[in-house]
């Protein structure tokens, strides 16, 4: 078997796990308080919330974002099955767009293309056009048959094995459609994305887009044993 990823942990994180067991808090507490501190620091965001994983990260962040039973997020099928499960985890549908070859990104035209031609307008929203094609087999979809369903509710761009998306363009499609954008961020933390032409640079997680979505899994760069 070929390892995916070998964690490096000496003493330091062993004296780090001895102190949070021996402070009484076996959860949350004030090392989870002083890391949600320290990331967000890092990154530049004025807000950062520990939760148990990267999946469960990025279903809450949906759900803030206003995904509802029925709707569809647009995001890529070439990432782990969690982006995905987190959008089934809302009882909604993801609707696929392709990458692009040099990036194995979402691809911003693409995205640009689904939105205008497989999409319609309708009572202020934005709904996908071929929602039959989805509500077939355990799609949440299903058992949801009103006239609303099918509403496009967000757009979920990955961050594919650390390399940021364009989250420029990404940004631009989605302000001209009113979308939010929730940023699958899991194998980024500590990427930099290029900002005016490369004059600057700014850390995954600021947010770009609405919320930005991180794992903390012992193959990840960061690993604090699970978490997001």
């Amino acid at each position: 078997m070929i390892p995916i990823a070998k964690p490096m942990l000496g003493e330091e994180e062993a004296e780090a796990a001895r102190k949070a067991i021996l402070s009484g808090w076996v959860t949350q507490g004030p090392m989870v308080q002083a890391f949600e501190e320290a990331f967000a620091a890092m990154v530049g965001a004025r807000f950062a919330c520990a939760v148990s994983n990267c999946t469960t990260a990025m279903h809450l962040a949906l759900l803030a974002a206003g995904v509802r039973p029925g709707d569809v997020v647009i995001t890529v099928s070439h990432s782990f099955v969690a982006t995905a499960n987190a959008v089934r985890h809302c009882s909604a549908e993801p609707v696929f767009v392709d990458v692009e070859p040099e990036t194995f990104n979402m691809d911003p035209a693409e995205l640009e293309r689904v939105l205008r031609d497989d999409c319609l307008g309708r009572d202020g929203s934005l709904y996908y056009r071929n929602v039959e094609r989805l509500s077939v087999g355990e799609s949440p979809l299903v058992q949801c048959r009103s006239e609303c369903t099918g509403r496009v509710a967000a757009i979920m761009p990955v961050h594919q094995m650390g390399l940021p998306c364009d989250m420029g363009r990404i940004n631009s499609v989605a302000k001209r459609y009113g979308l939010p954008v929730v940023e699958d961020a899991a194998c980024a933390a500590g990427s930099r994305l290029s900002c005016d032409n490369g004059a600057t640079w700014d850390m995954i997680g600021r947010p770009h887009g609405d919320m930005a979505c991180f794992s903390f899994h012992p193959r990840k760069l960061v690993t604090t044993g699970e978490a997001a």
